[in-house]
């Protein structure tokens, strides 16, 4: 009986100490859900307890945050799945390493499961229940897998991974997959925009060697799927432009490449320069190191042969000197002149030059050179040279000295000058008192400007000049230059006031010295004085500085009206008539109305507006008359210079 007791006693304490070990676990035990799953925790352990959630693809969770906490989820408990009637595809971490009975029982719809670890513990009839088509996929080469061991028949998985080999740019894409073999692909394009210098895109190839475009289905078999970019080199257009040298066939090259160069080119009357990238000959193209890396239109250059020069003439230069002279030739560069000294001999090249004429220097005098020029171009290293002109002949003289020039000084003087003749000494000067007279030596020089010092104005002053050179104890002498000087100052007043066309001239300068013809008595005067080489300033406004101005410069006063000449000055009374009092009028003697009659004469003056508008008119002389009821005074004195 005691011993039955002490049994008795024994499995109460094991059925209390059992009891209070079921009530501690319990009491350790946490809950927690979230986003449908609901998970059971004890210790270290985290167990998928159920799932209420409606995904069709499900990814197991690997973490789940208990107590602010991240736990790591390591079991799928005993039903967790049982029953649900969604799901097609679950995916399953490396982090589960234990699956209990009947997880999965009756997915009516499960068709897929990936493991994506080495094989988990699986717990009896997992799969019961659910399509005979459920696929169990593994990654290739994980453990554990095999049927005995897993208790369930499983095939492992394949990747389509795209690899970026040799690209500059872009991205490759992205295929998150996983295939079982017999499977098959559809090819990605380059969505990341892949670029390869000088290549085109075509596909993706597979380590066999096959290319695969978008769209394309790729086999999945017993292997990993790599593809790679498969790019095909570009070929570019190459277009020759001979401009006139012939045709020549474009032809396709590859990027990168150089451009065979092509054969030789010809055309008429041109030399070839070089091929260039540009239409304005710019860039020249280097077939040995270009490279080829887009379309490329090449130009060919080409140089004209140019024209004979025309117009080719020889002239005296001067005393060793000859000038050549000759029409430019368009896009010439230069010029080669040739020489000779007989027509038939040899010409040899003197000199070069840009421009259209030149200087031979340094000759025998009096000898006669012969000459041709021909043009050239060079372009780069390029050269074309024309053929020789026609001949051209002069010889080296003494030039005539040219654009002399003759005008009064002061009132007993002449100043002369003229331009230099080349290789001249000197210069000679002559004279006489008309241009037709007889020529006298007056001087020497040899400056190219002299003043005849007995040039006095009231004679003729004609003068002529020649250049001298010394040669040994002689002299070689240039020709005369043309004649050129003044008659008497009256004569030449005269002279140019007889022409319409002077005394219109002078008239209209009155007009734009003093701004109208009014009061302008002294101011035509003094014109026409000038036009006849008298220095008067243009500022002479009154007979008050005109007098004194002709009494300075050699003219003389007189009151004997008959020994008056022509183109001499005349000056009239005052407005009171008195022929001492200050002169109201002056102007231009240019002879009688009658001879022998001394009231009326023909003068020249600024009052064209009161006689018809012309220039020279009658007016009266000793008489006093009147125009338009103005009086006209009459003669007081006049001023020669004979």
């Amino acid at each position: 009986m005691k011993k039955r007791t002490i049994v008795i006693s024994g499995i109460l304490l094991a059925i209390g100490l059992l009891i209070g070990v079921v009530v501690y676990a319990q009491s350790m035990i946490k809950e927690v859900s979230h986003q449908g799953f609901h998970y059971t925790i004890w210790g270290e352990r985290v167990t998928i307890k159920a799932y209420d959630g409606e995904e069709e693809v499900l990814e197991i969770p690997q973490r789940v945050r208990v107590d602010d906490e991240e736990m790591v989820i390591t079991h799928i408990g005993k039903s967790a799945f049982a029953g649900n009637e969604v799901l097609r595809r679950v995916i399953i971490e490396a982090n589960i390493i234990e699956i209990g009975d009947g997880a999965f029982a009756n997915c009516t719809n499960l068709e897929r499961v990936e493991f994506l670890g080495d094989a988990p513990k699986m717990g009896a009839r997992v799969f019961d229940g659910t399509p005979e088509g459920l696929v169990l996929l593994y990654p290739m080469g994980s453990s554990g897998y095999e049927e005995a061991v897993f208790s369930y028949s499983a095939q492992p998985f394949f990747l389509v991974q795209y690899l970026d080999t040799a690209s500059d740019g872009g991205q490759v894409p992205k295929d998150d997959g996983r295939y079982k073999e017999g499977d098959e692909v559809v090819a990605q394009g380059n969505i990341g925009n892949l670029t390869k210098e000088g290549h085109t895109f075509i596909g993706w190839k597979d380590e066999e060697g096959n290319v695969y475009q978008e769209g394309d289905a790729i086999p999945v078999g017993t292997n990993h799927v790599q593809l790679v970019p498969h790019w095909e080199i570009n070929r570019y257009q190459v277009v020759f432009h001979s401009n006139g040298g012939g045709d020549l066939e474009d032809m396709e090259v590859e990027w990168n490449s150089t451009i065979p160069e092509p054969k030789k080119l010809e055309r008429k009357d041109h030399i070839f320069v070089n091929w260039f990238k540009d239409k304005d000959f710019k860039e020249v193209w280097n077939f040995q190191g270009q490279r080829v890396t887009e379309d490329v239109d090449l130009y060919a250059k080409w140089v004209a042969i140019p024209s004979v020069p025309s117009g080719f003439s020889a002239k005296t230069g001067g005393y060793d000197q000859i000038q050549l002279t000759w029409n430019g030739v368009k896009g010439a560069t230069g010029y080669e002149i040739h020489r000779s000294t007989s027509k038939d001999g040899d010409f040899k090249k003197i000199a070069e030059t840009s421009s259209t004429s030149y200087m031979d220097k340094g000759l025998v005098s009096e000898r006669t050179y012969y000459y041709r020029v021909k043009a050239y171009t060079i372009d780069g290293e390029v050269e074309a040279f024309g053929d020789l002109s026609g001949i051209a002949s002069a010889k080296g003289k003494l030039l005539t000295p040219n654009s002399i020039t003759v005008k009064r000084g002061d009132s007993n003087s002449m100043e002369l000058s003229w331009s230099t003749s080349v290789g001249a000494t000197g210069y000679e000067i002559y004279k006489a008192s008309s241009s037709s007279g007889k020529f006298e030596y007056l001087g020497s020089t040899k400056s190219t400007s002299y003043r005849d010092s007995k040039g006095t104005w009231n004679r003729g002053n004609y003068y002529k000049v020649r250049a001298y050179r010394k040669v040994g104890d002689g002299k070689v002498y240039s020709d005369y230059t043309s004649t050129k000087g003044y008659a008497r100052v009256g004569d030449a007043v005269h002279s140019i006031l007889s022409s319409a066309s002077n005394r219109n001239s002078i008239h209209q300068q009155v007009i734009r010295l003093h701004g109208s013809t009014s009061n302008a008595c002294v101011v035509f005067v003094s014109e026409s004085l000038r036009r006849a080489g008298v220095n008067v300033p243009t500022t002479m406004r009154t007979i008050d500085y005109l007098v004194p101005y002709l009494s300075k410069n050699g003219w003389v006063k007189s009151r004997d009206y008959k020994n008056i000449r022509k183109g001499d000055v005349v000056f009239t009374t005052d407005a009171k008539l008195d022929p001492n009092g200050r002169p109201t009028h002056t102007y231009i003697f240019m002879g009688w109305v009658e001879p022998g009659n001394y009231d009326y004469a023909w003068i020249v003056d600024n009052q064209a507006r009161y006689y018809n508008n012309q220039v020279l008119h009658k007016r009266n002389f000793i008489i006093v008359d009147a125009v338009d009821g103005d009086q006209r005074e009459p003669f007081s004195f006049y001023m020669t210079n004979r």
